[in-house]
């Protein structure tokens, strides 16, 4: 399917209420965030929040290396090295209607992300992480 195919497809989805809550994810440099951003765009602003995971990953400097592996290190391919309780909980108040105040980092300024608005996209290699039961639907970029 072509990537405009399927951002139409998804665009009808949401805009007829099929699909409320949308995850992206897949492995790193897999175009997930290039095309949650062009579905953004091609939907209501007033109706759609897009939270993106990057910053619910741990940073390399808290995580802790395990005694027996000292030569091994944790990278964002395994789910410890995420913040998913929180992610989830962030999840869980957009879809209840409150609003949710972003991580900042150095790369990505804090913003508000409206409750009101009824239209939630996740995108990030965390949401391969949650629990599938959080999303209308989920897709993988390889």
């Amino acid at each position: 399917m072509k990537k405009k195919d399927l951002v139409d497809q998804l665009v009808s989805e949401i805009e007829t209420g099929k699909v409320r809550t949308l995850g992206i994810y897949g492995h790193g440099a897999s175009g997930k965030s290039t095309f949650a951003q062009e579905l953004y765009q091609a939907l209501d602003s007033t109706t759609v929040n897009l939270l993106e995971t990057d910053p619910y990953i741990t940073s390399g400097r808290y995580l802790v290396v395990p005694k027996d592996a000292p030569n091994q290190k944790v990278t964002a391919s395994l789910p410890v090295a995420h913040e998913l309780e929180s992610l989830q909980r962030d999840i869980l108040a957009l879809q209840a209607g409150m609003d949710v105040l972003t991580i900042e980092e150095p790369w990505k300024a804090s913003e508000v992300l409206s409750g009101a608005k009824p239209i939630l996209i996740v995108e990030g290699m965390s949401v391969g992480f949650l629990p599938k039961e959080l999303f209308e639907k989920t897709i993988c970029f390889y």
